[in-house]
């Protein structure tokens, strides 16, 4: 079961063979890889609150007493923007640590293996880093809008629902493109906030994030048009442009 999630969020260059992660034949990763298995782990609430904790106090045993447990992950509390995750080590592997780092908005992994001084190391990666990376928020081009049949207005303004930014990283050619798919138009009454579609955005083929489109502002239908009685019709084919006798 660990090697087929482990599979789902991309670590290819693993093998579990323990579930302790100690020293057995077969069993390995990559740097590469434990970085994304810590990302996925932050996604847990629980997991991110436990593996942040410098000390926890705790209360069982029979009879049950208080007791105090303390977090081996030292840089907790050597560096003021970590929060997490993960110390290891055996004989083969050496000192190995997976620890993450928050700042403005910006989270951080860093992962080494078999790194004697670690804590230091992973201090100076962090500031070596967070500054190259700045949060890029991720808006359309221009207006979007959508033809609207039989409305006050001949089209109705779009938005984004949602909000989300994206880490630019320094040195890094990520160009964004984005994409609408909205119906080809819309038939009046169309009421604030109705969802008529999604702005999608890539790199390259790859979508990165999407959010529901939503009309900014009713548009109201037209009044419907009184029909003309028979005789005012008559009256208007003999009498063309208002002429009358």
């Amino acid at each position: 079961m660990m090697n087929e999630r482990a599979a789902q969020i991309g670590m290819r260059d693993s093998n579990f063979v323990t579930p302790s992660g100690l020293d057995a034949e077969g069993h390995y990763s990559t740097a590469y890889d434990m970085a994304l298995l810590g990302r996925e782990a932050l996604q847990n609430p629980v997991f991110a609150e436990i593996c942040a904790a410098k000390s926890v106090k705790v209360t069982f045993g029979s009879p049950p007493y208080e007791r105090s447990l303390i977090n081996h992950n030292r840089l907790l509390r050597l560096y003021q923007d970590c929060v997490g995750i993960k110390t290891g080590f055996t004989k083969k592997a050496g000192r190995c640590l997976v620890s993450a780092a928050s700042r403005d908005g910006v989270t951080l992994i860093c992962v080494t293996l078999n790194c004697p001084d670690d804590w230091d190391t992973h201090q100076a990666l962090y500031e070596r880093y967070f500054p190259m990376v700045t949060m890029r928020e991720l808006v359309p081009e221009g207006t979007l809008a959508v033809p609207v049949a039989g409305g006050t207005t001949p089209e109705a303004e779009l938005v984004q629902t949602e909000s989300f930014c994206w880490p630019a990283i320094q040195g890094r050619d990520e160009t964004i493109v984005s994409r609408a798919f909205v119906t080809g138009f819309l038939y009046a009454p169309v009421l604030d906030g109705d969802i008529v579609g999604k702005m999608v955005y890539y790199i390259g083929e790859t979508p990165i994030w999407e959010s529901p489109l939503a009309v900014s502002g009713t548009v109201p239908a037209r009044p419907a048009e009184r029909k003309k009685s028979i005789p005012e019709r008559i009256r208007g084919a003999l009498f063309p442009q208002g002429a009358e006798e």
